[in-house]
């Protein structure tokens, strides 16, 4: 297995595990709503699709037709932007606790999270996934695989935005007005 292959691997090893923990390592709360609807769905399956295709060309050679050549800087680009996007996903499920969701819904007794990482990001973990997108795309060696990543998070985070934004402000108001206000959606100082 080349080096970048084991990176896809290693990487989402990680995210399982991070995601594993917050979704069935704690009881969870009772949901209160759910506004989950076919463009949630449709959202999540770009996005675990975009994770899956690499992993797959990673173990099983499936798509070795799209291989290009094997760039070193690349690589390490690529595997440290991972290494930064994966500690940004973990902060972003740490930070949120029991607030964390997969699905657009509230929970009981919901909070409004704006310290830690959603201290400068409406979003952080929308950008953990983009930015893990970026890096294996910078990492691999395929055509096919390597963008897939990027193209689900992408996907995820333009059918899911508004939604999720509404729903924050259905739910929290004024208060959720005022963080929005100093906060960045994305990219503190850009977005």
């Amino acid at each position: 297995m080349t080096t970048g292959k084991t990176a896809v691997v290693i990487g989402a090893a990680a995210i399982v595990i991070i995601r594993g923990i917050y979704q069935y390592g704690r009881p969870r709360p009772a949901v209160e709503e759910r506004r989950a609807g076919a463009l949630d769905t449709i959202a999540l399956g770009a996005v675990a699709t975009g994770f899956v295709i690499p992993i797959v060309w990673a173990v099983t050679g499936w798509l070795a037709f799209a291989d290009t050549v094997h760039m070193p800087v690349s690589l390490v680009a690529g595997s440290a932007v991972m290494a930064g996007a994966l500690w940004l996903f973990y902060r972003a499920h740490h930070d949120l606790g029991r607030n964390w969701s997969p699905t657009l819904q509230i929970v009981e007794s919901q909070l409004l999270v704006t310290t830690g990482v959603y201290r400068l990001v409406r979003h952080p973990m929308y950008l953990a996934l983009i930015l893990y997108g970026l890096g294996q795309g910078l990492a691999l060696s395929n055509w096919l695989a390597a963008p897939a990543c990027l193209i689900g998070a992408a996907t995820l985070f333009a059918l899911r935005l508004r939604a999720e934004e509404h729903m924050m402000r259905d739910r929290f108001g004024a208060a959720y007005v005022r963080y929005a206000s100093r906060t960045a959606r994305l990219i503190p100082g850009l977005w």
